[in-house]
């Protein structure tokens, strides 16, 4: 067993430094600030945008790194490993003490059951920081051999900042306690993060005195401070070995998204975005049996063949003119009939919509 293995196995998670190219940093990061302005979904003071892979899709370029598909195969024990379509990319959001095996959201998470003790999970969380975070303990605080108890969080005595470097990539058990900036202000770790904490004491004094809310007080301090030190943002994604325990984590954490994006929301890779990552030796979840089991087969796959790149189902039902097997794509699905009746609903929705549209107009 490699060091990097049997550490992720032991401790939770593996840091390899320099994983990806300053350039392509540089790139991520201008592009994720850019997409943040456009969509994704507000939380906690920032946001995040799930299902990366298919919503934000110029982050498949981290691909390009080979030292980055070297160290998740040395973690993995194999090339046979795949992405799960699970990835968000985060910019300037405030985080507490969590894990994300999602036990906290009940039924079981995304186990279906507590899995403190699985020695190998066979699914582990891949992320990448586009910035440093030396200065400040703004980036990923973690609890080393959490990952087998179901405890989150006691005591800061065992907690670690990692100080992580742009380009840094950390692999990590879904199970792990971890957080990433906790307060709008963060601790200073460094002189050089004190010097510049001292710069803004009269700025953070005027907004405390400000007669706000708390979560007002803390949205003008978490500007404030990232106006000074600079735009935060990340990409965290899953990737996996096919077991038992990783296709029902891949399932329910997918479900998930879906339940945040909106139960059209497609579980599959639009097919050019697979082609990108086939052209790259990445394995996608899409053409595994226990996906297709769940959530059947690609609409685009099926109807328009893997040569035509359309890039969403919505982008499919426009060049189709209504094609009628859009609406027949969802009964034949291996769902419960309610949810093809639903869905099949939600398309001739959109049909009447567009048809009232081209008359109006």
């Amino acid at each position: 067993m490699n060091n990097s293995r049997s550490e992720l196995l032991e401790n939770g998670y593996t840091l390899r430094k320099n994983a990806v190219s300053a350039e392509n940093i540089s790139s991520l990061a201008a592009l994720a600030a850019a997409h943040s302005k456009l969509g994704g979904i507000h939380k906690h003071h920032g946001i995040r945008q799930p299902h990366a892979f298919r919503k934000a899709s110029f982050i498949t370029r981290i691909f390009e790194e080979k030292a980055l598909i070297q160290s998740i195969t040395d973690c993995m024990g194999t090339n046979d490993w795949f992405i799960t379509n699970h990835a968000d990319l985060h910019s300037n959001a405030l985080s507490g003490w969590h894990k994300d095996d999602g036990m906290t959201y009940g039924n079981g998470g995304y186990f279906n059951r507590p899995a403190y003790d699985l020695k190998d999970p066979k699914v582990f969380k891949v992320a990448v920081y586009f910035q440093d975070h030396v200065d400040f303990n703004d980036g990923l605080t973690i609890v080393p051999g959490s990952h087998l108890s179901e405890i989150i969080y006691e005591s800061s005595d065992n907690a670690l900042h990692l100080n992580t470097q742009a380009g840094d990539v950390l692999i990590f058990d879904p199970r792990l306690s971890h957080t990433g900036q906790v307060e709008p202000i963060p601790q200073p770790l460094t002189p050089a993060g004190e010097k510049i904490l001292t710069s803004l004491e009269s700025k953070i004094l005027t907004i405390k005195e400000k007669t706000l809310t708390a979560l007002e007080k803390q949205s003008e301090l978490l500007i404030l401070f990232r106006s000074t030190v600079g735009y935060r943002s990340s990409i965290f994604f899953t990737v996996a070995v096919e077991s038992e325990d990783s296709n029902i984590f891949a399932i329910k954490n997918m479900e998930r998204q879906i339940d945040e994006l909106g139960s059209d929301t497609s579980p599959f890779l639009p097919t050019s975005v697979s082609e990108t990552l086939k052209d790259l030796g990445i394995n996608t979840i899409d053409s595994r049996d226990f996906w297709q089991d769940r959530f059947g087969s690609n609409p685009t796959e099926i109807l328009c063949g893997t040569s035509e790149k359309i890039s969403t189902t919505e982008e499919f039902f426009s060049l189709s003119k209504f094609n009628v097997a859009y609406f027949l794509a969802p009964l034949l699905e291996k769902a419960p009939i309610k949810t093809k009746l639903k869905t099949l609903a939600r398309r001739l929705q959109k049909l009447s919509t567009r048809l009232l549209q081209r008359l109006i107009n």
